[in-house]
């Protein structure tokens, strides 16, 4: 199977620089979804990561209707981490009626596919109203990469249509199943033809009221677990 793990730090790094894994979606605030790396972090993972390095490419948390000013920090940010030598950049953009926003969504593209970068339309396809239209957009203009739970809120729930999405379309654009993956449902992933799958290894810490937001350990028993799959 394909293992994509997703990583915050560089701490993170040390302990899952492994070549068992095929790549790494790299990102910060996970407890906001993931939103874009710092590019000093993104720079030291770049050089010392085993796997391949996708960069998640959002600026705030919140939904995926991006303005003007968004649009144009977004397309910097992917200019300066095809600099630094990603593999790929990682991002959505929905329109007002939850469907892809077009236009923007294929400025984008144009200039990642224009620095020879891979790219991965991420979860915010699991929000659109019309995912058959959508995905067929995505093939069209020349995604590599889908991540999605199968339009639901974890792959547990979206199965059926992940199973049938890479029966259909799976020689056209990756199927990568994530959102709530488990060593349990990844065995049940594989079974049904998903050899693609998209997971975090992260344990939140709980603590006192003096801190803020959360703080994280890693799973390393989980990681294991669903590589030896």
């Amino acid at each position: 199977m394909n293992f994509e793990v997703v990583l915050e730090s560089i701490e993170e790094l040390q302990q899952v620089n492994l070549n068992s894994i095929k790549s790494i979606e790299l990102c910060s605030a996970l407890q906001l979804g993931g939103l874009t790396p710092s590019y000093a972090t993104t720079s030291f993972f770049c050089e010392h990561a085993v796997p391949e390095v996708h960069v998640m490419i959002r600026p705030r948390a919140g939904g995926f209707i991006y303005n003007d000013f968004e649009l144009q920090l977004m397309e910097e940010e992917i200019k300066c981490f095809a600099n630094l030598g990603v593999t790929g950049v990682v991002f959505g953009i929905l329109d007002r009626d939850f469907r892809i926003e077009r236009e923007k969504t294929i400025q984008l593209l144009s200039i990642s596919k224009q620095l020879e970068l891979q790219n991965t339309f991420h979860r915010a396809f699991d929000f659109s109203t019309d995912h058959e239209s959508d995905l067929h957009f995505l093939i069209e203009v020349g995604f590599d990469r889908l991540l999605t739970a199968g339009s639901q809120k974890g792959v547990d729930f979206g199965l059926e249509k992940l199973k049938r999405w890479k029966h259909l379309y799976g020689d056209e654009i990756q199927i990568i199943a994530g959102g709530g993956v488990t060593y349990d449902n990844a065995i049940q992933l594989k079974k049904n033809g998903l050899e693609s799958i998209h997971f975090n290894i992260k344990d939140p810490i709980l603590k006192s009221d003096s801190v803020m937001g959360y703080e994280y350990k890693l799973n390393i028993e989980k990681l294991h677990n669903l590589i030896s799959i």
